[in-house]
């Protein structure tokens, strides 16, 4: 198996880049008492920094575990209704280089084991598609409340439920829409 930087899109080690571990963990903690959004800026830059820094793979793995908890306290507060701020998207994104990384660095030991590897590529897939969701839901999810009356929306779930139900498509066939009448449209 050979993979190589460019093809996992992992950015180079910086030679000045250099991660502090020692105090990691520290300041990890510390950047949960501060307000939600300098937090996340805090932890990004020493994710970042880390990402681009030479480091051993038991570091790294230890260090990207770290970040993975952090990840999970604060995506407790985004519901669905909620959407992330672009800094909790980067977040995401930055975990998954960081797991590509650490899956690079795993391919070009000595012996790769198995297990390790299946778990880096589905930490670094897990992050990818997290990275994926919370764009989406950031930027391309419609509002909870359209704000046009409840007949709109009722009559065009009516329409495209019938796109399923041959039998209510056929029902429907001939009947304006409300929405097509509705001045509002939201669906």
């Amino acid at each position: 198996m050979t993979l190589d930087a460019l093809r996992l899109e992992v950015p180079d080690i910086l030679e000045d880049a250099t991660a502090s571990l020692s105090d990691l963990n520290e300041q990890l903690a510390q950047a949960r008492l501060q307000p939600q959004e300098t937090a996340l800026q805090l932890i990004l830059s020493l994710l970042f920094r880390l990402n681009r820094s030479a480091m051993t793979l038991l570091e790294r793995q230890r260090a990207l575990q770290s970040f993975s908890d952090q990840f999970h306290h604060y995506a407790a507060g985004y519901s669905a209704d909620t959407p992330p701020p672009a800094l909790f998207v980067h977040l995401c994104g930055e975990l998954a280089i960081g797991f590509k990384r650490l899956l690079l660095q795993i391919v070009q030991s000595r012996h790769p084991s198995r297990p390790h590897l299946a778990w880096c590529l589905y930490m670094a897939q897990h992050f990818l598609a997290q990275s994926l969701l919370r764009h989406y839901q950031r930027y391309h999810e419609p509002p909870p409340t359209c704000g046009a009356t409840a007949t709109c929306c009722i009559g065009s779930a009516n329409i495209r439920s019938a796109w399923t139900n041959p039998w209510r498509r056929a029902s429907l066939r001939n009947r304006p829409t409300p929405c097509a009448a509705s001045t509002n449209r939201c669906c």
